[in-house]
Parts: structure tokens; sequence; C-alpha cells
């Protein structure tokens, strides 16, 4: 799309010429997502000690609770703490 502005185009007609010449190469992410920083598994770990939830942990980290109890063997049998 700002192809086409920048060229006073529609984005319909940029796009076609674009991908009759290879197309434009995907950007690389620069971390993946799914995998826990080393903060993140200290704050995990933190969580554990301290008694909170698998999901209260997860809701923290802004993650989803599958991803903590994947890369933290054990977290679903830790018992969660009422608030």
């Amino acid at each position: 799309m700002k192809i086409g502005r920048a060229f006073g185009k529609e984005h319909s007609s940029i796009r076609c010429l674009v991908a009759r010449h290879g197309g434009i190469v995907p950007g690389r992410p620069s971390a993946l997502r799914r995998v826990l920083t080393a903060v993140e598994r200290e704050d995990i770990s933190r969580g554990v000690a301290s008694g909170a939830s698998l999901r209260k942990i997860a809701q923290l980290l802004d993650r989803a609770a599958s991803t903590v109890s994947r890369k933290w063997p054990g977290m679903a049998a830790v018992p969660s703490i009422a608030p």
C-alpha cells in the first residue's frame, strides 16, 4: 500500500507488478515469541515459589497458560491459591 501511494497508483496495480518480479521478501522475525526468555523463566520460578497459579503466572507474562505449562514441567500439578 505504501508503494502504491508513493507512485499515486492503486494497491492492486502495484501488487501485480511486484508479484511479476518476485514479490517482496518478508522480514525476519526478531525473536520467536513462542520461546520463553530467561527473564520469563525466572518470573515463572518466582511465581511457583510464591504459590501463584499457572494461569495467573501466564496472565502476568502475557502468555498462554499452555506455553508456561509446556516450558515448566510439573506446573500443572502446582495447586493454585484462591485470591
